[in-house]
Formats: C-alpha cells, sequence, structure tokens
C-alpha cells in the first residue's frame, strides 16, 4: 500500500488521525499506531505480514539475549549474518538459481525493517543501554508505518525517546508537509515519467530529445522519491515523531561525497556507520581507505 492511494488518503489516514487524536494518552496512541502498521502493511503483503512478525519477534529475542550474553560480540555477528542472509534470499535467490528452481517473492519495506532490526541489534552489542526489554516498544519501532515502505530508516535510540516525550500531534506541519511530497510524487515526478517514457520509447532519438530524456529521467526519479519521504516525514509529524531529513537538495552537491551526504541520507548514514566505518574508514591508509569505499559502493548498488 502505498502513502499516494486512494484509500491511504481518503480513509485510511483520515480514519488512524482520527481515532488518534481521540486517544489523548500516548500509550494508547502508540497502540493504535502499531496496529495501524500491522494494518497498513497487511493491505501491502499479506504474507509479507507473517515475515515481518517473524524479523520483530527473532531479533528481539536476539537483542536480549546479546544484552547479557559472554561472547556477545559472535553472537552480533551471526545474528546480522542472518538478518542479511535473510534479505539476500528473497531479494537475490530467485535471480541466481531461476525462477523455475524457486520462487520467493519479495515483501515491500522487506530491505528498510531489516536494516532497522540490523542497527538495533549492532547499537545493543555496542551499548547495551540501548537496547529495550519492552517487546512492544521494539515492535512499534520496526512496524511504525510512515516509515516501514520507504524509510528513512531511523535508529531506535531516537524513536524511542519519542514513545513517552514526543511532541503533540502537528497536523497542520505535518499536512503541509505531506502535500508537498504528494505534489512531488504526482505532479512533478509523474509528468517528467511521460517526458522520459516518450523519449526512451524512440528507436533513434537525436541529441537534443535524448539530452531531454535524460534531464527528465534524473528529476524524475529524485522527485518520486524525495516525494515519498516528505510524506513519510509529514505523516510521521502529524503523530508528533520527528524524522531526520533524507534529502537535501542532492543535485546542487559540488563533488561525489556531497550528493553521497545529501541523497537518502538515512541510508548512507546507515552505511556509513554500520559498515565503512566498521571496516576501518579512512583510518588505514588510502589503499584501505579506496577498498572500503568500493565495498560500501557494491553493496548499496547490489541494495
Amino acid at each position: 500500500m502505498s502513502f499516494d492511494s486512494v484509500f491511504v488518503i481518503g480513509c485510511f489516514l483520515p480514519l488512524t488521525v482520527l481515532l488518534c487524536w481521540l486517544l489523548k494518552k500516548d500509550s494508547w496512541r502508540n497502540i493504535l499506531l502499531f496496529a495501524a502498521g500491522l494494518v497498513f502493511y497487511a493491505f501491502g503483503s499479506l504474507s509479507g505480514l507473517l515475515l515481518l512478525l517473524l524479523a520483530i519477534t527473532v531479533n528481539y529475542f536476539l537483542g536480549l539475549w546479546i544484552q547479557s550474553a559472554r561472547r556477545r560480540k559472535l553472537l552480533c555477528a551471526l545474528t546480522v549474518a542472518a538478518n542479511l542472509l535473510f534479505l539476500g534470499a528473497y531479494k537475490y535467490l530467485n535471480f541466481l538459481l531461476g525462477a523455475q528452481t524457486v520462487s520467493l517473492v519479495a515483501p515491500i519495506g522487506i530491505s528498510f525493517f531489516t536494516f532497522k532490526c540490523i542497527s538495533y541489534i549492532v547499537d545493543t552489542y555496542r551499548d547495551p543501554a540501548k537496547g529495550t526489554k519492552n517487546f512492544f516498544r521494539f515492535a512499534l519501532y520496526v512496524s511504525f508505518f510512515p516509515q516501514i515502505t520507504a524509510g528513512p530508516i531511523t535508529r531506535f535510540e531516537h524513536f524511542d525517546v519519542q514513545l513517552e516525550n514526543r511532541q503533540p500531534m502537528e497536523l497542520p506541519q505535518g499536512l503541509r508537509r505531506f502535500v508537498i511530497g504528494l505534489s512531488k510524487k504526482l505532479i512533478l515526478s509523474g509528468t517528467l515519467a511521460q517526458i522520459a517514457d516518450g523519449v526512451f520509447a524512440l528507436e533513434t532519438p537525436d541529441i537534443r530529445l535524448a539530452w531531454l530524456g535524460a534531464i527528465a529521467y534524473m528529476l524524475q526519479i529524485y522527485f518520486d522519491f524525495s516525494g515519498y519521504s516528505d510524506m513519510a516525514i509529514g505523516i510521521a509529524r502529524i503523530f508528533g515523531f520527528h524524522t531526520p531529513e533524507n534529502f537535501r537538495y542532492p543535485y546542487v552537491a559540488g563533488s561525489i561525497t556531497d550528493f553521497w551526504r545529501r541523497w537518502h541520507i538515512s541510508l548512507s548514514t546507515w552505511f556509513k556507520d554500520y559498515l565503512y566505518i566498521p571496516l576501518g574508514g579512512n583510518r588505514k591508509g588510502k589503499l584501505r581507505t579506496a577498498l572500503n569505499k568500493a565495498i560500501v559502493f557494491t553493496l548499496c548498488g547490489l541494495w
């Protein structure tokens, strides 16, 4: 289910906002948001909902184990590997073995909720105090419906603080951000998609049309993705949750490094914190730095 669907805009979101407004306690609102997340995800993939609940349950109990285990490093590594195998199987097993041999359909948002689980496990290993013994809080963090299908990817420690001490519902500000994102996705991205598709459908476009198609496609993917992020940030703000920005005008970047810092910020930050820096970052010489960057960009491309 997508934020720009008629059902979400006309029914699901207004009903959830109304019920949340009627419930005055944050604890009751949290229960409502957890139920809304499950309903939202079930409409997109009913079978995927079972995988989501399985991922939540397994990672919660492994997180508990890591908090008190003696060989925490080994357990953390095995848990992260299990999450990556789970993600890789659903994204690439069909490609590697062929659809006739095995047929696994990746549920929508599997990358995002898996990355959330990995970040929680690694943060818990690094500092057990950042974990939780409350299953519901972890489950709400993973299944929070504004972020579950396309991010932004948030940290549990940042989300957990807002469960009890978040801002009041900010309906005008959230709706404004949501409408901006919706306009980007439907009006700008949709129009640019028609131009790009029209150019790419030509067998031998001249150089001017080729450039027009390339620029239209470049802007299309930006407005589509950043628009969806705006909608996610806006919906979260309606319910009192502040979500980090995910795009900061990437096409004004002066270098590839600057572009990397502006495009899908939550994902690039995730790769930096959980892959690039643990590999050594830029602290082990130029050759190792180049290798680390190559690994990061290769895995990011595979993702």
